[in-house]
């Protein structure tokens, strides 16, 4: 353990890994506390299990197209600077730009999906008061 865990009674308590420093580990500690009330003001919603699986679902395809924008942005940017015939470090930007914004839009894209899907819910106005409501 190091010096700093020794000192703090309410560290050796807990069981972190020796690697985390102090820094890190507070920004561990603060996302903990943020992940708990987030989890306390879900659990006043009483969710349904099928509210639960629109949302499993709606961030399938956020993640999904976020996904597949990059790689296509990425795709395409890498193919116009061999087709123009850039130099190798300009095709590298040019596919890194490319990335950049086919995350980007894929990103749109996939909260646009991800809200459709919540919307084909019978009461989805609760939903989405809920994340309102969290944010």
């Amino acid at each position: 353990m190091t010096k700093f865990f020794q000192r703090n009674e309410s560290f050796q308590k807990a069981s972190f890994p020796e690697k985390l420093s102090p820094q890190r580990l507070s920004t561990a500690m603060a996302n903990n506390k943020l992940h708990v009330r987030l989890n306390e003001r879900v659990e006043e919603y009483k969710l349904t299990p099928e509210e639960v699986a629109a949302i499993d679902k709606a961030r399938g395809q956020l993640s999904s197209h976020t996904t597949f924008g990059g790689f296509a942005g990425a795709a395409v940017g890498a193919f116009l600077g061999v087709r123009r015939r850039f130099s190798p470090w300009a095709s590298f930007a040019l596919a890194g730009g490319g990335f950049l914004i086919g995350t980007q839009m894929g990103l749109v894209s996939g909260a646009l999906a991800g809200v459709n899907t919540i919307k084909t819910l019978p009461n989805s106005e609760h939903l989405m008061n809920l994340v309102r409501d969290v944010q």
